[in-house]
C-alpha cells in the first residue's frame, strides 16, 4: 500500500471542519486502512520539512504529516513481523521554479522529479530487510531549511 492521498493547506488557521478533514485524510485514513488491510509492505507519503530537528508544526496539514510520522514509527513496531511500515518525505517536486524556497538553495542544485519519488517508494516496496525508516526525497534541502 502507497498511502498518496493528502490535502494541502498553507493556513495557520481554518474552521474546524476544514482542519478535522485534514487530520482525517492526511493523518488517520492511512492508519486505519493499514490496521484493516495489514499488507506486507506500506510506504507513507510524507513532507520533508517535518524532518528537520527544529520542525514545529503550525499548520494542520503540518500537523497531520507529524502525526503520519509518528504513526509510521508505531507501526512499524506494533505490525512487525508481518507489515513493513516505511515511508518517503518529498521536497517540493511540482513547485513552480519561479517560487523561492526556504532555507536557500536546494543542496543538489536540482527539484526532485516525480520520477525520484517513484524510485524510492518502490524500493521501500520491494526492501524486505527495511521498516520504520523514512527517506528524504528532497535534493538535501530538508539539510539547509530553517523550520
Amino acid at each position: 500500500i502507497v498511502n498518496n492521498a493528502a490535502v494541502f493547506s498553507g493556513e495557520s488557521s481554518l474552521p474546524a471542519d476544514e482542519e478535522e478533514k485534514i487530520l482525517r485524510i492526511n493523518c488517520f485514513f492511512p492508519q486505519e486502512i493499514v490496521e484493516k488491510l495489514r499488507p506486507a509492505s506500506v510506504v507513507n507519503i510524507l513532507d520533508s520539512r517535518i524532518l528537520h530537528p527544529r520542525f514545529v508544526p503550525k499548520t494542520p496539514y503540518e500537523h497531520s504529516k507529524a502525526g503520519l510520522l509518528a504513526a509510521t514509527l508505531r507501526q512499524a513496531v506494533a505490525l512487525a513481523p508481518a507489515t513493513r511500515v516505511n515511508a518517503v518525505a518529498p521536497g517540493p517536486v511540482l513547485a513552480s521554479p519561479c517560487v523561492h524556497e526556504k532555507g536557500g538553495e536546494i543542496l543538489l542544485g536540482r527539484r526532485p522529479r516525480p520520477q525520484d519519488i517513484a524510485s524510492a517508494v518502490a524500493f521501500l516496496l520491494a526492501a524486505e530487510a527495511v521498516t520504520g525508516q523514512v527517506l528524504a526525497v528532497d535534493s538535501g534541502q530538508w539539510l539547509i531549511e530553517t523550520p
